[in-house]
């Protein structure tokens, strides 16, 4: 995922560079916000292809299991995290891995996201307060993991739970 990492910082100085222009206000400035939309959309469309083209042929994936993310940016957060979420274009990725991983036999699966970030892997416990910025920490039984990924393999575990109800 270098590629994803390398372009964070592109895509926030654009959004830097937007917020100067937009409180500048004069027509050359409006011009160039218009030029930066569409540099940006291709941009985030490139990546996106990029990183779903990666995922999709991967031959060792049988299935893909995300979050349906259907409100996500009606969730209250702080202004700095409402504003990446904003400019994530989730959707579009979503059915760029759809479209992509259909193509190469590999299944796309939706799981509810409730309590994925809040939820120790290890024991289950869910306590909101456990995830300190990208560490979290189960202060029930000890257990420490990057926060995206343990949120990551309670997905997966409520991908088989799921299935295993459904048997």
């Amino acid at each position: 995922m270098g590629i994803h990492n390398n372009k964070i910082g592109v895509k926030r100085r654009r959004q830097f560079q937007r917020k100067q222009l937009q409180q500048k206000g004069t027509k050359s400035a409006k011009r160039k916000l218009k030029q930066l939309s569409g540099k940006e959309k291709r941009f985030m469309l490139d990546i996106n292809h990029k990183i779903t083209k990666s995922l999709a042929n991967d031959k060792s994936v049988g299935v893909y299991a995300i979050e349906k993310l259907t409100g996500i940016r009606n969730t209250p957060a702080k202004k700095k995290t409402r504003s990446w979420l904003n400019n994530w274009s989730f959707y579009q990725f979503e059915e760029l891995l759809k479209y992509k991983c259909e193509y190469n036999h590999i299944i796309v699966e939706y799981v509810d996201p409730r309590y994925t970030s809040q939820k120790c892997n290890r024991c289950k416990t869910i306590d909101k307060n456990a995830r300190n910025k990208s560490i979290y920490i189960c202060k029930h039984c000890g257990y420490t993991q990057h926060a995206d990924i343990n949120a990551a393999m309670n997905i997966r575990d409520n991908y088989v739970f799921s299935r295993h109800l459904n048997v």
